[in-house]
């Protein structure tokens, strides 16, 4: 997946992208261009902010999430056409990378016909986030545990961060989170098993539930795939991901009131082998 510019802009938008794509259900992928194109319309409308800082989460971004920059994707521009031109880079980066989609908030600057031809699609982040919680619940679940956990400046409840999303123009994702709203909240939700070998050697607040849900059930279960390529993906994925701990860094707040940027290290899910299915029995 090719983030655009336009979903890396909001600060709540980017760092509900960026939880998920640091699990390993997905590949999420930028380019340079792409970061330079969000920050300067962020300084342009926050004058509060410095480059400075926009810089140091972008260092952030790249070091949370492993192989997102696509590089070499500037030959292709000239060939490609789309309304805006530039929006080409875009276009050209999700090509190069063999790409499933663009999500954006834009859909009508990438019409279905052009990509069609290179076998893409533009989705709305709202559309994004539905097809990962059919892909994978209980992932989608403790990386959005996961966010709420690191917002500080200020702290959000749960509902607090739904109506975020809301107002962020994903309704019908705050709609289906909020469904879950109970093993969102602190000590419910998403778990390591007991005895799992990370537990005790990771301190992660999206999947420790401090033992307040009772009745989760893990078994295997092979990945579902709702993208061509994805298959293939997830499970090269598997063999980078056992060292994808990257030690340091800290979220700065740049993004703006929900900003929590994710801070490196600080994610870690489950094998993709593991499915977790729950039975919640809550007293």
């Amino acid at each position: 997946m090719v983030y655009d510019a336009s979903v890396l802009y909001p600060a709540p938008l980017r760092d509900l992208l960026l939880h998920p794509a640091r699990t390993g259900l997905y590949r999420a992928r930028w380019t340079e261009d792409i970061h330079q194109e969000w920050m300067q319309n962020l300084l342009a409308n926050r004058p509060d902010l410095s480059r400075q800082q926009l810089k140091r989460t972008r260092e952030l971004m790249n070091r949370a999430v492993l192989d997102c920059l696509v590089t070499g994707y500037q030959e292709l521009i000239p060939a490609l056409t789309l309304p805006d031109p530039d929006d080409r880079h875009v276009l050209a980066a999700a090509i190069r990378c063999g790409a499933d989609a663009i999500v954006t908030l834009n859909q009508r600057d990438f019409p279905a016909d052009t990509l069609k031809t290179y076998g893409l699609e533009a989705l709305h982040p709202d559309e994004f986030v539905l097809d990962l919680m059919d892909l994978d619940t209980p992932r989608v679940l403790g990386a959005v545990k996961n966010q709420r956990s690191l917002l500080r400046h200020p702290p959000q409840t749960t509902q607090e961060l739904l109506e975020t999303l809301k107002a962020q123009g994903l309704p019908r994702s705050a709609a289906l989170l909020e469904q879950y709203q109970e093993l969102l909240e602190p000590g419910r939700g998403p778990c390591l098993e007991p005895d799992h070998p990370a537990r005790g050697a990771v301190e992660h607040p999206a999947l420790d539930d401090g033992g307040g849900a009772a009745g989760q059930v893990y078994r295997q279960l092979e990945p579902r795939p709702r993208y061509r390529s994805q298959a293939k993906r997830l499970g090269d994925h598997r063999a980078v991901e056992r060292e994808a701990f990257h030690p340091g860094g800290e979220a700065p707040g740049a993004g703006g009131a929900a900003d929590s940027t994710v801070r490196a290290g600080q994610v870690w899910a489950p094998p993709l082998r593991w499915h977790v299915h729950f039975t919640s029995y809550f007293t």
